[in-house]
């Protein structure tokens, strides 16, 4: 008899965990999301989803049919567009399942929406919590303030839940910064090597006139996969002579954010551009000799030639 008691407690508890689970919190937006005042558009990795002004209860939408991939210590980007001026957007993962997605780690980013139509973009990286499998994600856009709590009323605005698959990490992209090469007084070419380890990996070059960088640009190529190295170059061009720029190959994805290292490259020297212009200021015994001098980056010595004939002296 204790046996069987025991076996169904266990089983009643099973039955409760799961239904526990199950039963998550759900926005109410009393003001709704007409005129706009919500996100229209979301996009992560395979889910690409359009959304409009309904939902029950108000304004809220289960999109958990719809789930994507995502690996731990990933890299990724999500996008989002909305149909109002003002509208603020926080995105959420509830690793543990709590159904209040309040836990640390759980909040995946947030962003700020001025212009309706325009997609917005921004990237988080995956936390490392060892729970895998599929978590609801949910997204809450609010036209008043950043949203708090994602099972509050924010008036106006909504919501909608997702599904996102965890997956243990993924062999990180191997990156690595080349020399640069064609290097002219005004262009240069950025090289690198990336090899994705199997993981598709997206490329670019970041660079600029100091360390901190601060300019992207893609290269040949803007996404990598397999397993053999493959050769990224990017070709600058418009910059000034004799001047140190500083670049880095960076690659990301289900592998992570790796960087290549920073490289850097002096432009060639040119000669100065000198002008003589006419003299002025001219009287019996004076005269005031002029002219204008481009160093083009460089340090140079000015100095006046003159004399009596075309041969100065």
């Amino acid at each position: 008899m204790k046996k069987i008691s025991y076996l169904f407690l266990t089983i009643m508890f099973l039955l409760m965990a799961n239904g526990l689970k199950a039963q998550y919190c759900t926005p109410n937006f009393t003001l709704g999301c007409d005129m706009g005042n919500m996100v229209t558009q979301f996009q992560l990795g395979s889910i690409n989803q359009a959304i409009t002004c309904s939902g029950s209860p108000a304004y809220y939408q289960d999109y958990t049919g719809a789930s994507t991939d995502l690996a731990e210590g990933g890299y990724y980007t999500l996008s989002v567009q909305t149909g109002n001026v003002g509208i603020w957007v926080k995105v959420w993962i509830d690793y543990d399942d709590n159904g209040i997605f309040n836990s640390p780690g759980e909040v995946l980013t947030t962003m700020y929406c001025d212009n309706p139509g325009v997609t917005y973009t921004s990237s988080f990286t995956v936390p490392v919590t060892g729970y895998y499998g599929s978590h609801r994600l949910r997204f809450m856009a609010s036209h008043n303030a950043m949203p708090t709590d994602p099972c509050i009323d924010p008036g106006y605005g909504n919501a909608a839940d997702f599904s996102a698959n965890i997956i243990a990490a993924v062999t990180p992209p191997t990156v690595v910064t080349n020399a640069a090469k064609a290097i002219t007084s005004t262009s240069a070419t950025m090289d690198g090597t990336v090899t994705a380890n199997n993981s598709p990996t997206n490329v670019e070059f970041h660079y600029g006139l100091t360390p901190a960088l601060g300019n992207v640009m893609i290269g040949n190529f803007n996404v990598v996969a397999g397993n053999t190295p493959t050769d990224i170059n990017a070709d600058l061009t418009g910059l000034s002579p004799n001047t140190t720029y500083y670049y880095e190959i960076v690659g990301f994805g289900p592998g992570g954010y790796i960087g290549g290292g920073t490289q850097s490259f002096t432009t060639n020297a040119v000669a100065p551009t000198v002008t003589t212009v006419a003299a002025t200021e001219i009287a019996g015994t004076s005269a005031q000799m002029n002219g204008t001098v481009n160093p083009n980056n460089s340090s140079v010595h000015i100095y006046f030639d003159y004399g009596l004939t075309d041969s100065y002296g």
